[in-house]
């Protein structure tokens, strides 16, 4: 049976309306202040496999109130190697999982912004990242990515890496399609689509595809 993890980390986090078909069949992995975003926006309303982290963002109270919910707390020490989102995706590798997504992570701390893209450009297990502005997917090698979008939705389009292999995306149903874009000197930012049905393939290099909620 697969396994398919959630992880909901610091920083703004979206409606879980908006997110509900997402969820659906994933285990939880809160990263440190992640629960208590979770906690402040959506209550009571997800289940939570575990708390991951220093925890050094929820208060006591928080924790134990998590513990008593029978949630598992797996504690680590401030002065570490890995980030809290970094420890949360290596729980959910440990668990044998194949597909991850990434939900939070911006609004916060700048550098902790950051630090989220540069590891997530090498996460290959993460399918999507949701935060409070849109959702972005990262596309590498040979992947291609299917889109259903409403009329003129806005996105943007950034390389990654790969710089020294000069960069390569195709792209169809774009009012600016991507391939022969020199993305040493370019991003495509507020692109839009001119049809329902968008398709992204990374020749060369790792992009990130951002889509702009309303």
């Amino acid at each position: 049976m697969s396994i398919s993890v959630a992880i909901i980390t610091g920083g703004n986090i979206p409606a879980l309306e908006a997110l509900r078909e997402q969820l659906e069949d994933r285990k939880i992995i809160a990263a440190d202040a992640g629960y208590a975003s979770l906690v402040l926006q959506w209550g009571e309303a997800l289940s939570v496999d575990c708390v991951v982290g220093d925890c050094d963002s929820i208060s006591e109270e928080l924790l134990l109130h998590a513990a008593s919910q029978g949630v598992k707390i797996e504690r680590h020490p401030r002065d570490k190697a890995l980030s809290d989102t970094e420890l949360a995706f290596e729980l959910a590798k440990g668990w044998g999982a194949e597909d991850i997504i990434l939900i939070g992570g911006t609004g916060g701390r700048f550098d902790h912004s950051l630090s989220n893209l540069l590891y997530l450009e090498t996460e290959e297990l993460l399918s999507a990242w949701y935060t409070s502005a849109g959702v972005g997917y990262f596309l590498r090698p040979s992947k291609e990515l299917r889109l259903k979008l409403d009329p003129e939705t806005n996105l943007s389009v950034f390389a990654l890496s790969g710089y020294n292999k000069a960069p390569r995306i195709i792209s169809e149903g774009l009012k600016w399609e991507l391939d022969g874009l020199d993305w040493s000197r370019a991003c495509s930012l507020s692109n839009r689509n001119t049809q329902a049905h968008v398709t992204l393939k990374a020749i060369d290099g790792t992009f990130l595809c951002y889509i702009v909620s309303e």
